[in-house]
């Protein structure tokens, strides 16, 4: 009976003949895997697809725990001919799993120079949709409607057996490393399978920082921290961040930067976004304003969700200090009577936050996120009519979104308390 676990995807199959280039991947071996017709007789193969950790219990170098897509995946397969698949199967102590890897990076290696022109263009190219979408995770994953954990579980499906499986080993160790950290708390063993693959393909700070975050939620803080420790990097210094506040809370995650020496410039973009929204909910409205001036251009592109932050950050600065927290989430119930300060710094305040409200926007839509694009619209309007230079202007596009069906509910409030005449029939 055949393998139940066997089933090779066509495509992976293909690749891994073309990264063989004929030859047996057996040190010193120089048995094709095809051999030419002879006569009347056609093509004899000889070449048999070796799987490093075997499918099933009882094969050789069988590994508990590991799923049928990455049994199946390019990384687990080596291409030997008959005789040598027959030797490292019978012979699994000495002809170990990491033994059978080092061969076929060696033989690729190798045999790189012979390979067709068009598979380094392919595997530049898959690198690129890698990265491409590892970005969109990091971008998107902070907004609440964002679906994490399947994204995350479809890109690391891809990453091990699937159509990015042909991509750079350290490019898709990094990726699956952030795929494991995003789906530990909702899918803890595809989480630690995608780590593990992430740690055979590559060693790299991901991983690492993974790792820690892992160690961090089975509760272990300390080995988690210490973990990060062997890191000097702005990335690590958030992780730490973003564990501290995990056990300890908000207000303790913050005094812990001050205890350990880190300041907001060695925080990442993702740790200044942290550090502001902590600060926004407990109140520290100046700490806020601190951390607003050391944002640059580059926290903006690679966080973009800091675009709302930057936004209620400058709002509520234009907001009485016992009001603020009414405008965090949404813009206030009473538009019209709700106040704001008037003098010329605070209006330039509102309009800084009504620019970054409008960009919030442009991101959102970009990420597929319509929640927050029209959370960010409301405030954006809002402040427009609120302006003293800029309410007529706001007025007319208050109108035109009264007079489009898709957006009018969500406007009518406004509407209403700034006197605009609605039609009914229509609402």
């Amino acid at each position: 009976m055949a393998p139940t676990n066997r089933n090779i995807p066509p495509t992976t199959r293909r690749i891994l003949d073309i990264r063989s280039l004929n030859q047996c991947a057996f040190p010193g071996c120089t048995h094709t895997l095809v051999e030419p017709e002879v006569g009347e007789s056609y093509p004899a193969i000889i070449g048999e697809i070796c799987h490093i950790h075997a499918v099933n219990p009882g094969g050789a170098r069988w590994k508990a725990g590991l799923s049928s897509e990455r049994l199946n995946s390019l990384d687990n397969l080596i291409l030997l001919c008959r005789n040598h698949h027959g030797i490292v199967d019978s012979q699994p102590e000495h002809y170990t799993a990491e033994m059978l890897r080092e061969w076929k990076q060696e033989h690729e290696t190798r045999e790189s120079s012979r390979y067709p022109a068009g598979l380094d263009v392919i595997t530049e190219l898959v690198n690129e949709k890698i990265k491409g979408e590892t970005t969109n995770l990091r971008k998107s994953r902070f907004f609440e409607e964002f679906d994490r954990v399947q994204v995350s579980s479809i890109l690391a499906g891809k990453l091990i057996n699937g159509e990015l499986s042909v991509g750079a080993a350290t490019v898709r160790s990094q990726a699956l490393a952030w795929c494991a950290r995003i789906l530990y708390s909702e899918n803890r063993e595809k989480a630690e399978e995608s780590l593990e693959y992430a740690k055979e393909l590559a060693s790299c700070h991901e991983t690492t920082i993974a790792e820690a975050f892992i160690t961090s939620l089975t509760g272990n803080k300390s080995d988690a921290l210490n973990t990060l420790e062997e890191i000097d990097s702005s990335m690590s210094k958030t992780a730490a961040f973003m564990i501290v506040a995990h056990h300890e809370g908000r207000q303790s995650a913050i005094d812990w930067l001050k205890t350990a020496g880190i300041d907001v410039n060695s925080l990442d973009s993702d740790g200044k976004r942290t550090l502001l929204t902590y600060q926004l909910s407990l109140g520290e409205w100046k700490a806020a304003q601190k951390t607003l001036g050391l944002l640059s251009d580059t926290d903006l592109n690679e966080t973009p969700v800091l675009h709302h932050l930057v936004a209620i950050t400058n709002l509520v600065s234009t907001v009485p200090l016992e009001l603020r927290s009414l405008v965090l989430s949404q813009i206030p119930f009473d538009t019209v009577k709700f106040p704001l300060d008037d003098q010329e710094s605070a209006i330039e305040a509102r309009r800084v936050a009504r620019r970054h409200f409008e960009e919030a926007q442009k991101v959102a839509i970009q990420l597929s996120m319509p929640h927050a694009a029209a959370i960010a619209e409301e405030y954006a309007l809002w402040l427009e009519l609120r302006d003293p230079g800029e309410s007529e202007n706001g007025r007319n596009r208050l109108a035109a979104k009264l007079r489009d069906l898709a957006s009018a509910l969500r406007f009518v409030r406004l509407a209403v308390q700034l006197g605009i005449e609605l039609d009914f029939d229509a609402v």
